[in-house]
Formats: structure tokens, C-alpha cells, sequence
């Protein structure tokens, strides 16, 4: 909670102590004072309450928002930052290469799982392992 200290407004001979008011502790995601519109409205540049680095957002032909980091506090550098990003990862949507995040490989983890399992029953049962 924010407290705000009211001293200017009162005359301390009256009062024994100061009088606090709380104010709830209201943060809203954005102010629209801190968007930027880049290329027709299509890609918006914000900053968040917590972070000193302009991030942007944009949506794609899935019709999601996708938001990334431009890592950058300057805002001409973010400017193009993110428009380079965007065009880049439209021109992959467009050629059909994802968006180029990376993701673990599930089928080489599940098959080693797989194997240590089976080799753990077959030496309780007592049999020979041929590897």
C-alpha cells in the first residue's frame, strides 16, 4: 500500500499526529501515454512496470499476440529492433519456418527413459542383458 502523508494540508496544533491515507496499490499492465505504434498500428511497442526495455507485440496470421523483448532502453533502437523482428519472423510464417524457437527434442529423452526402465526389470528378474 502507497501512504501518502497529508502534513501540508493540516495544522499540526490540532492534530496529535500525522494522518495517513492509504491509497490501494493499483499498477495497470500499460499506459497508453507509453505505446508506440510502429507500421500501420500492426507492430506496438510498450514498456512494462518492471523493466526498463521496451518490449513489443504483434499478431500474426494465427491471429495471437506474440510478445518479445527488444532488449533495448533507447527507444530509436527498439524502434528498429522491432521492426526487424517482425519482418523477420513474418517473412518465416510466410515460408512456412515457425517462428524459430527452439524446442527439445521429447523423443530421444522418452526412448533413454524407456531403456533404463526396461534395463532395471531385466537385471531384478535375473536375465542377461544383451546390449
Amino acid at each position: 500500500m502507497k501512504i501518502i502523508h497529508q502534513s501540508n494540508y493540516l495544522n499540526y496544533s490540532q492534530v496529535s499526529k500525522p494522518i495517513f491515507v492509504p491509497i490501494p496499490n493499483i499498477q495497470t499492465k500499460e499506459s497508453t501515454s507509453d505505446l508506440i505504434y510502429l507500421r500501420d498500428g500492426e507492430v506496438v511497442l510498450y514498456k512494462r512496470p518492471d523493466s526498463s526495455v521496451w518490449q513489443v507485440r504483434f499478431k500474426l496470421f494465427d491471429r495471437k499476440w506474440h510478445c518479445y523483448s527488444t532488449r533495448h532502453n533507447n527507444l530509436e533502437y527498439a524502434k528498429r529492433s522491432a521492426s526487424e523482428m517482425y519482418d523477420e519472423i513474418r517473412f518465416k510464417e510466410k515460408m512456412g519456418l515457425g517462428r524459430g524457437k527452439k524446442q527439445h527434442d521429447k523423443r530421444e529423452a522418452s526412448k533413454d527413459r524407456d531403456w533404463q526402465i526396461e534395463k532395471a526389470r531385466i537385471i531384478r528378474s535375473g536375465s542377461k542383458i544383451a546390449d
